[in-house]
């Protein structure tokens, strides 16, 4: 007798159990159906603000403090090159630590000049069309008495979050677009914003750029932000 009225119990426990795991997997499946998720869109064509010149140069000599005072003349006669070609003298720098290589451990330079100065004359401009226009190549190629020169320009874009607060808006806007035109051709509606997730901002170069170059190597980028929305469905 007492076997059967266990045995009836634990059936009606499972029973009550089963039915209740049922009905909390149908409320748990309404509530995943009655919201709609999607992403928003907003991308947008800006100009770097800010362009970092880079000049490096090297200078080679057997006599290293000839070469270390020739060297700091050189970036001096360099700093009146970019002068004269309209840079500001508050955006030239010559602080940067320029460094002396010995060649005597090579054997095939015995013959050769002992050391290489290597020089950096450094610019930050706001002006980045000016840094973006000019050949400073050929600006710089005759800088007398110097064997090796380069400028290797970059541009950046400081003020990113200027941009920010209008993208997202626009990105809100676009996501809630997106759900009215999922449901437009259904009974429902969209309702409230139960839930949003800002993306990650991405700078990247515009679509008509060469696609070699990278968002570092040319003036004109590109922001893009995509964000996730979930909106209540009714």
């Amino acid at each position: 007798m007492f076997r059967n009225f266990f045995a009836g119990a634990f059936i009606a426990a499972g029973i009550v159990i089963a039915s209740y795991m049922a009905v909390s997997q149908l409320i748990n499946y309404k509530q995943a159906h009655r919201t709609i998720s999607v992403k928003g869109l907003s991308e947008k064509n800006v100009l770097a603000d800010k362009a970092r010149l880079v000049v490096e140069f090297s200078l080679e000599g057997n006599d290293k403090i000839k070469l270390l005072r020739k060297g700091e003349e050189k970036k001096e006669l360099i700093k009146q090159k970019l002068l004269e070609n309209g840079y500001d003298a508050a955006e030239i720098s010559l602080k940067e630590i320029s460094g002396i290589r010995g060649f005597r451990d090579y054997p095939a330079r015995a013959e050769g000049p002992h050391f290489e100065f290597i020089g950096v004359v450094r610019v930050e401009t706001p002006d980045v069309m000016k840094v973006y226009n000019q050949n400073m190549r050929s600006v710089l190629q005759n800088t007398k008495g110097v064997s090796k020169i380069a400028a290797n320009p970059r541009y950046f874009l400081s003020k990113l979050n200027d941009h920010k607060q209008g993208m997202i808006k626009e990105a809100t806007e676009n996501g809630y677009q997106t759900a009215l035109s999922l449901v437009q051709h259904t009974k429902h509606k969209v309702g409230a914003l139960k839930k949003a997730e800002q993306g990650v901002f991405e700078i990247t170069t515009r679509d008509d750029e060469e696609s070699y170059r990278s968002a570092k190597t040319t003036p004109f980028l590109k922001l893009r932000v995509v964000c996730n929305y979930d909106y209540e469905i009714d």
